[in-house]
């Protein structure tokens, strides 16, 4: 059986747990609590966090916490929280079987044909060193519910020796901001990799 491994960067992401049994924390609420303490007492920005700030980090890594087993299942989700003052950036990580044609799967799972997309989404090749090529698409939608304008940004890649089909995915409602980190986006897809089971 095969399992995905992200080395991800620790100072810009956090990896939110779906399962508690094992680590430090005996639900979300205590790990949203001393990972928002510890990461306001690690960030280097001025003046550190007061209870306030730290609340609030607190609150929104809760918020992804509590909802990550229905909003991601299946997936593991990452927080993009570079500078703790800003709301996180969720990424997604996950792999499914392979299935039809390499290149039309792969165009398929960045949405590269996306009708509801607000344009036709910027669909590039993305060179991966474990990887190889998998494709990199940004699309930019319409919220369904307010018209809020919206952006993803997509990756995939095939595994065949793994029979994994790979899928990264960030989204936002925040289209700059999500722009603005498309290079530390780029650097958590290249740190994905597909391992087995023995490799453990």
């Amino acid at each position: 059986m095969s399992w995905i491994e992200v080395d991800y960067d620790d100072a810009k992401w956090l990896w939110v747990p779906q399962q508690w049994e094992g680590l430090p924390w005996p639900g979300p609420a205590q790990w949203a609590e001393a990972v928002a303490e510890a990461w306001w007492t690690l960030a280097d920005v001025e003046p550190g966090g007061d209870e306030e700030e730290v609340a609030r980090l607190r609150d929104a890594l809760l918020e992804y916490a509590d909802r990550a087993g229905t909003v991601f299942p299946g997936q593991d989700l990452y927080l993009y929280v570079p500078d703790p003052r800003q709301a996180p950036l969720p990424l997604a990580v996950w792999g499914l079987a392979t299935a039809g044609d390499r290149n039309d799967r792969l165009r398929e799972l960045v949405r590269s044909m996306d009708d509801e997309a607000v344009e036709p989404p910027i669909v590039e090749l993305f060179r991966h060193p474990h990887l190889g090529n998998g494709l990199r698409a940004m699309r930019y939608f319409t919220d369904p519910d307010d018209g809020t304008l919206g952006s993803s940004l997509n990756y995939a890649f095939r595994s065949e020796p793994h029979g994994v089909d790979v899928l990264v995915r960030a989204i936002s409602g925040d289209v700059g901001r999500l722009a603005a980190a498309a290079q530390d986006m780029d650097g958590l897809a290249l740190a994905v990799r597909v391992r087995r089971d023995e490799d453990r």
